[in-house]
C-alpha cells in the first residue's frame, strides 16, 4: 500500500522504491570516496525536511552554505554571460514552490558522514533564497559493518 504524505511525496515507500529512485545517482563520486556504496546496502526514508547543516561537501568538510549559495549564484552568472539568462528560472520556480516533487538524494557514507548523490543546484537555490531544510530521500547505514 502506498500512502502519500501532506507534501504530496510518498512517505511509506518501500525500500525497493526508495532504493531505485537513488539507484541513478550513486555513481556521484569516484572509486574510493567515502560516498561510493552500494544503495541495497543503506535503510531509505524520505525526510520531508531535512536540515542541510547536517551534509557535507563533496571533500567532507563541513556544509558551508554560503559556499554553495555563492557557487549557485556564479553559475547564474555564468550563463547570463554566456546568453541564457533565465536559464534557472524555471527550476528555481518549481523548487521553491513545491520542493518535495523532487526530493534531493543524500547517502551516509562509510565515513558515517551525510553526502549529496543528487540536488546541486536545488541545495544553491535553497540557499540562496534562506533555506535550512530540504526534502530529501536519505540511505543510512544500517550500522552493522555496512
Amino acid at each position: 500500500m502506498t500512502m502519500v504524505g501532506s507534501d504530496g511525496w510518498c512517505v511509506c515507500a518501500t525500500q525497493e522504491n526508495l532504493i531505485a529512485y537513488a539507484q541513478g545517482y550513486s555513481d556521484e563520486f569516484a572509486d574510493g570516496h567515502p560516498a561510493v556504496v552500494k544503495p541495497e546496502d543503506r535503510q531509505w526514508s524520505y525526510d520531508p525536511a531535512f536540515p542541510l547543516a547536517e551534509m557535507v561537501e563533496p571533500n567532507g568538510r563541513p556544509f558551508d552554505a554560503v559556499a554553495w549559495s555563492a557557487e549557485y549564484t556564479a553559475v547564474k552568472q555564468a550563463w547570463a554571460e554566456q546568453g541564457e539568462p533565465d536559464r534557472f528560472d524555471d527550476m528555481e520556480g518549481w523548487w521553491l514552490s513545491s520542493p518535495h516533487e523532487e526530493p534531493m538524494i543524500l547517502v551516509e557514507g562509510a565515513d558515517g558522514k551525510i553526502h549529496k548523490w543528487d540536488g546541486f543546484h536545488r541545495i544553491g537555490i535553497s540557499m540562496t533564497h534562506g533555506a535550512t531544510h530540504v526534502p530529501a530521500v536519505v540511505g543510512r547505514r544500517d550500522h552493522k559493518g555496512t
